[in-house]
């Protein structure tokens, strides 16, 4: 196992599997970005290429590529492992079912239920044929992996049980009901499109009807919620789109599977789908992690409008940069793409801010002068609240005000009527969310120490016979003590590998170390007779209180001496 680990890591790089899951940005030697850990309005997750390393100083989470695909997809090591080994083309020694998990074992079940569907696709060629009418090229469709489930009661159940899954397992991945007579297949007579994680390992199936002679089946059913597959995190095609939204810094958002897979055929590799689900703030975020900019392309009639309003909503209150791209009523992205691919990249190149498509949209409809007040004030300005930016709040309300006839001042007291409700809310939860793993700081002197024990142990680690920090040892045990010097590092020596860590995130390439600890010293020397000077301070004001004139003059001389060393203390 040591030996699959080895290969892997000499093949793979941390910045490299990490960045195919975040947008990462320069932080000196290191790479930083937006915790996917935890809510967090600032970066303090870093990426050390160094170290081969990550960790987040919000929630304290860190460790290898292992660690990371096995915290950000949620399985055991042995499926980290495994799909780290497809990235870095290792073949796994000594794989067979003992090595799997259970969520392991799933997961080849539905591998195998993805071969079963695309067999059975290759005996329909009146689906195939179907598929080609739609626009999709051979190539596409084995891109994404299109299947059909047959007709059929309990085909792929047979077929999985021949390859010795149990009916429990297949049960477990949504692809079977049970009944009294025993399980049988959820999908039939339907056109297959697998979803996939965010790694591409395919947890889940969106069928589309196809060929039934049951006329009150749903046209789209997709795979329940299961131990694989979240429906509130997951979107059909993020695993194909991530690259190039990172890139572009930019998310097509459409609302089905053949939208997406003929948006992705057009170039437009940056889409993802809904896929049948509401929007939720894990998709949002997901997202966010990638690029800044969402672009709504739903269908452009009002049930498409009513279908994006909540997304934009969470998309504006995140602090995204949210555009529309307008669609001929009635035309959905596939059939748009399908009829001239030039005008659906045409649309999403002209996408318009969410404010500016809205107030276009209403003076198309020609109101007169009061009801367009009206209409603006009921469903521009609710979005206009939502906006975090306060110079960009400001840009629509002078827009918004010279499109109405009126000065701002109203446009500013409806927005205050409105409220930003929503923003607060989100706000609230842009916390970590265990508040165990939240270090409480007491004072600024713990703070400087914690900081200059961080920095200590990372430049002994590079050279232990360093004399410039002998000295800076000896100073700061002079300030604080070297009781409570000691004793601060026995407390945390558990924490010692993120400390150092911090220390080399933030001082990496920094050439007066030894400088920087020995400002860092004089500031703990201020901040400790800060606190010394305050409890005199306190004790003088107790002894005021009681009349001890004896302990007030105590008091004041100590205050008074405090005050002179703390003002002699050089900078």
């Amino acid at each position: 196992m040591s030996t699959n680990v080895e290969q892997i890591k000499s093949r793979l790089n941390i910045v490299d599997v990490v960045g195919s899951y975040l947008k990462l940005d320069k932080a000196g030697g290191n790479l930083k970005a937006r915790c996917p850990f935890h809510n967090e309005k600032s970066p303090s997750f870093f990426v050390s290429p160094v170290r081969e390393s990550f960790h987040c100083f919000g929630c304290n989470k860190g460790g290898d590529i292992f660690e990371f695909v096995k915290e950000i997809e949620g399985i055991e090591f042995i499926d980290a492992l495994k799909i780290l080994a497809e990235k870095a083309g290792v073949k796994l020694n000594n794989e067979d079912s003992g090595m799997r998990s259970e969520k392991g074992r799933l997961i080849a079940l539905l591998e195998n239920a993805v071969l079963f569907y695309r067999n059975e696709l290759k005996k329909k060629p009146e689906a195939i044929e179907y598929l080609r009418k739609r626009g999709l090229t051979d190539e596409t469709i084995s891109t994404f992996q299109i299947g059909f489930a047959p007709d059929s009661w309990r085909s792929l159940c047979d077929h999985l049980r021949g390859l010795k899954f149990t009916d429990m397992e297949i049960e477990k991945t949504g692809l079977a009901i049970r009944s009294p007579k025993g399980i049988y297949d959820r999908f039939r007579s339907r056109i297959m499109f697998p979803i996939a994680n965010i790694s591409g390992v395919v947890v889940g199936f969106s069928g589309r009807i196809f060929g039934s002679a049951d006329k009150e089946a749903a046209k789209y059913i997709n795979s329940p919620q299961t131990d694989l597959y979240d429906k509130s995190k997951i979107m059909f095609g993020f695993d194909k789109g991530r690259v190039l939204m990172r890139t572009s810094d930019s998310c097509i958002l459409v609302e089905g599977q053949m939208d997406l897979v003929m948006s992705h055929q057009a170039g437009k590799s940056n889409t993802v789908a809904v896929s049948g689900t509401a929007l939720t703030e894990e998709h949002i975020k997901n997202i966010k992690r990638l690029s800044n900019k969402i672009i709504f392309a739903f269908d452009g009639d009002e049930a498409g409008f009513k279908a994006s309003h909540r997304g934009i909503d969470m998309a504006l209150a995140s602090g995204m940069d949210v555009r529309v791209a307008k669609l001929p009523i009635g035309i959905d992205p596939a059939d748009l793409i399908l009829e001239d691919g030039s005008k659906w990249t045409q649309a999403i190149e002209d996408a318009k801010h969410i404010i500016d498509f809205y107030l276009e949209t209403l003076e198309a409809r020609d109101y007169e002068s009061r009801m367009f007040k009206i209409e603006v004030e009921k469903l521009v300005l609710p979005y206009v609240a939502r906006i975090k930016s306060s110079i960009e709040q400001a840009h629509f309300v002078n827009l918004i005000a010279r499109k109405l006839g009126i000065d701002e001042a109203p446009v500013w007291e409806a927005l205050r009527k409105i409220g930003n409700a929503a923003v607060q809310n989100i706000d609230k939860l842009e916390v970590v969310q265990n508040p165990s793993t939240i270090t409480v700081q007491t004072t600024r002197a713990d703070f400087l120490l914690k900081k200059m024990l961080g920095i200590v142990w990372w430049q002994r680690a590079l050279n232990p016979t360093n004399n410039d920090l002998d000295k800076c040892e000896v100073e700061i045990k002079e300030v604080v003590g070297e009781g409570k010097y000691f004793l601060l590092g026995e407390i945390l020596k558990d924490k010692k590998d993120s400390l150092i860590f911090e220390a080399e995130v933030s001082f990496s390439g920094s050439q007066n170390i030894s400088d920087y600890l020995g400002q860092l010293t004089l500031d703990l020397q201020k901040e400790v007779m800060k606190e010394s000077l305050n409890e005199a301070i306190f004790k003088l004001k107790k002894a005021e209180a009681t009349g001890d004139q004896e302990e007030i003059e105590k008091c004041l001389r100590s205050a008074s001496e405090l005050s002179i060393e703390l003002a002699n203390i050089k900078h």
